[in-house]
């Protein structure tokens, strides 16, 4: 919460519950309500404006992944230098910001799951998210029903109803691209080299099964003819700060660590033992290397962590004027990660280390 800025705080703590709003909690993360649309790419990469109002809201489509994360960049070199009050600071480090980036599949399909705004049994046992009496899931999504003609197209954004986390169009519309690469999961844990990147959300073409939050496709970042790109394939944004920016936080979370001792002492021991090590690593290359684990791995794990979902999007005027929203996100909700069986972010190192 006190890495956000302070204009942020009221509506963040007003969008969780108030077990949550723990001032040390500040393990956070934003993502975007609404798919990045076609007016809000031509602001930022053709620097056009105003906007053709026949595709403006449209979801952003035929870009590889690459192009996805060129748009990532030079939003956030738009926002340095016009509104960096607007992004997330951390406390312990004056010059980390927030990073604007592709979500992880993890940090994607909670938010696809409804966040917060549903009961860990319901984010554990079901497929879709909690519906209403006499809703059906094309009242949330843009597929190709079995009981309808194959679409050919995506719909403008926001034409469904949000997800409970108030997210639009997470299921169906256009693939909604990662930044993890794929790979194969046993067991709840990941396995053998890294593919491509994963796609979530499935699109105007998918049924049924393939809009679930929990399917994931892998897709090529090359073919032989060039980068991937596809009709139904865009993507929306997320925005967090860094981990661990000194040795204050460190040492909060070497605390955090103790206090788990009398459950998991070998636990405790390894992790120890790898932020030593990293820290270290970190000092020498400024870099700390990182990975998430997987649900089921390392169970004793318990740091509290919180998840938002929040609007990140640009504004278009019906002048036809364009901006970059500077004005405060609205944040629809967080999680409690402790005792939740769920990622967790650890630092870790290559065995060469």
């Amino acid at each position: 919460m006190e890495d956000l800025p302070e204009s942020y705080r009221a509506t963040a703590a007003a969008g969780m519950p108030a077990a949550l709003q723990d001032k040390n909690s500040r393990q956070l993360y934003l993502i975007g309500k609404y798919e990045v649309t076609v007016a809000q790419w031509d602001a930022i990469m053709k620097k056009v404006c105003p906007f053709d109002a026949r595709t403006a809201m449209l979801p952003k489509t035929g870009i590889s992944w690459h192009d996805a994360q060129s748009f990532d960049a030079s939003l956030m070199e738009w926002v340095l230098e016009n509104s960096p009050d607007s992004l997330p600071s951390n406390k312990d480090d004056p010059r980390a910001v927030g990073q604007i980036r592709l979500p992880t599949e993890d940090e994607w399909e909670y938010a696809a799951r409804g966040g917060h705004r549903v009961s860990s049994e319901e984010m554990s046992i079901l497929d879709f998210f909690p519906i209403f009496e006499g809703e059906g899931m094309d009242d949330y999504s843009v597929f190709s029903n079995h009981n309808s003609p194959v679409l050919t197209a995506p719909s403008i954004i926001a034409r469904r109803k949000p997800n409970p986390a108030g997210l639009y169009d997470t299921a169906g519309n256009v693939s909604e691209m990662t930044g993890d690469p794929y790979r194969i999961v046993v067991g709840n844990r990941l396995h053998g080299s890294a593919g491509g990147f994963v796609l979530k959300g499935g699109s105007f073409r998918s049924h049924i099964f393939g809009i679930l939050p929990g399917a994931r496709d892998e897709q090529p970042f090359f073919f032989r003819t060039g980068a991937a790109k596809r009709d139904d394939m865009g993507f929306r944004l997320t925005l967090s700060s860094i981990n661990i920016g000194s040795v204050t936080r460190l040492e909060e979370i070497q605390s955090e660590l103790e206090r788990l001792s009398q459950t998991d002492e070998t636990l405790i021991q390894n992790e120890r033992r790898w932020f030593r090590t990293a820290w270290k690593v970190r000092a020498t290359y400024g870099a700390v290397l990182r990975r998430q684990l997987q649900p089921g791995e390392f169970n004793g794990w318990g740091f509290r962590r919180q998840q938002r979902a929040a609007q990140v999007v640009g504004t278009a005027s019906p002048e036809g004027s364009c901006s970059l929203s500077d004005t405060p996100v609205q944040l629809t909700g967080s999680q409690d990660y402790e005792n939740q069986d769920m990622t967790r972010d650890v630092i870790t190192l290559p065995d060469k280390y």
